[in-house]
């Protein structure tokens, strides 16, 4: 039992002190350089027009590089892009969609306390649709896309430079494709594993 108390105890201390380096480097002046890659599942709900709607289930995989600047001591503010592939399927299995879209927006870091953060991003950017439908290939359609997305992640220290920041956030964007009076929303849960690189510590 001592044994073991001894081990958790040992274990405690070490993630404090990570948490606590994690904290003290990200500090006022602090730059640093961020990779993600990501799985999002959710919900794609089509409207066209004021005639018809359905929805469909929607999955995709992204890459989210962003870089920022700590404006103060755990608040750190920048700019990143969002680029992912997705594909979605009605119900009856007769159409299927295979997106492809990327997004350029501000993005906002804040530690809540030594280790633990939350994240957010706003983004504006355009997708490509292609769309398959009874075995028969459409023209492939551009929209606009406004998205939006807010998470809650952990830094992990794995060098002096370097962290892993796993993160679980929910995310919504709206697809316009104005030409064919074509609106899509999507919505859903997204799983994010990436290194943040710390470029400059004062």
């Amino acid at each position: 039992m001592k044994k073991i108390t001894t081990t958790v105890l040992v274990c405690v201390i070490g993630l404090l002190s990570l948490s606590t380096s994690v904290a003290q480097t990200l500090s006022k002046g602090s730059i640093i350089g961020n990779g993600t890659f990501d799985f999002f599942s959710g919900k794609e709900k089509q409207e066209f027009g004021s005639s018809s709607s359905f929805e469909d289930k929607i999955t995709s995989f992204g890459f989210t590089p962003w870089a920022g600047y700590f404006i103060t001591t755990n608040l750190g503010v920048g700019a990143g892009l969002n680029f992912s592939l997705s594909s979605a399927k009605d119900d009856s299995g007769d159409n299927t969609f295979s997106e492809t879209q990327i997004t350029f927006g501000p993005v906002v870091r804040y530690y809540i306390t030594e280790g633990p953060f939350v994240q957010g991003y706003f983004g504006f950017g355009s997708q490509k649709t292609k769309i398959t439908s009874g075995g028969v290939d459409l023209p492939e359609a551009k929209e606009s896309v406004t998205e939006w997305q807010a998470g809650v992640g952990y830094s992990i220290r794995l060098s002096d430079t370097v962290l892993l920041d796993p993160l679980l956030g929910y995310g919504s964007s709206v697809h316009e494709n104005k030409d064919a009076d074509n609106k899509v929303t999507v919505s859903g849960f997204f799983i994010r594993v990436g290194f943040t690189i710390i470029l400059i510590a004062p």
